[in-house]
């Protein structure tokens, strides 16, 4: 059968190419680049991540990881990490997608002596909560107030890669990201000293701690190479899919041979007609 789709298939694209380009022949090209494009118009998802359960339709949320790769605390630009960030989800991770959207304008977690993380992050949002890839809560807000993500303290463990795999010591991965920031979202500064990113020796957290220390741990050289924190742009948990029929790829070739040779004939009768 798949063997007969194709010959049919290609016996009516060699008579339609014999064809003048009328315009039945322009309405037919039509087709084939509108039925081509429905078998190829889909984005693969490499990772795909999924709303995070006991929130609804409507409620926004932001997924938080930390990165696989590792890099240097020297540069002063926000602008920087970010591309980090979005270099380090791309390349070990490919196209990440919510709802069937690819996620972009990935963020890191930090602060330079110019901006500090909380107005990096978009200041204080009530009604924005934090979770880790596999769903689990890190703060209900990104505020200061109780269970907010500059609250001094987090929920639960900000311990995982983009896809789930937990990061610490024993793996081999980075568990102490370069923060440059204290734990209310400010930037590390002390009067004249500061530890923000960009400077000699900047704060960084520990992943494996829900305390102050997930980002305020200690300071260290900032040349060395150590993780960051990323966070994805703010997400909207959408309503229910409406339905959406399926095309199997598969059936393209039959698709194409009955246009084809319906609109063939067509042609032919209208050329005798004339």
């Amino acid at each position: 059968m798949a063997m007969s789709t194709k010959h049919d298939a290609g016996s009516a694209a060699t008579e339609a190419a014999k064809l003048p380009f009328s315009r039945l022949g322009a309405f037919s090209l039509f087709v084939l680049v509108a039925v081509a494009a429905v078998g190829t118009s889909a984005a693969k998802a490499d990772l795909i991540l999924s709303t995070p359960s006991g929130l609804s339709v409507g409620d926004r949320f932001r997924f938080i990881f930390v990165t696989k790769g590792a890099t240097p605390a020297t540069s002063t630009s926000l602008a920087y990490y970010d591309s980090f960030v979005s270099s380090d989800v791309a390349t070990n991770f490919g196209i990440v997608t919510y709802n069937g959207n690819p996620i972009t304008g990935w963020q890191a977690l930090g602060s330079t002596d110019t901006t500090s993380a909380f107005d990096h992050l978009g200041g204080s949002q009530a009604n924005v909560s934090v979770y880790r890839p596999d769903g689990t809560i890190i703060a209900s807000s990104l505020t200061t107030n109780a269970n907010g993500l500059w609250s001094g303290s987090i929920l639960n463990r900000n311990n995982q890669l983009l896809d789930g795999t937990t990061v610490a010591p024993a793996t081999g991965l980075y568990p102490y990201p370069w923060t440059g920031t204290l734990k209310t979202g400010q930037k590390a500064v002390f009067g004249l000293n500061s530890y923000t990113l960009g400077n000699t020796d900047p704060y960084y957290g520990e992943a494996p701690l829900t305390n102050d220390q997930w980002i305020e741990s200690s300071t260290d050289d900032g040349t060395l190479d150590s993780s960051l924190i990323g966070l994805s742009p703010e997400l909207t948990v959408p309503g229910a899919p409406s339905a959406v029929p399926e095309i199997d790829p598969n059936s393209l070739g039959s698709v194409l041979a009955l246009v084809l040779g319906s609109l063939g004939l067509l042609e032919r009768r209208r050329l005798k007609a004339a």
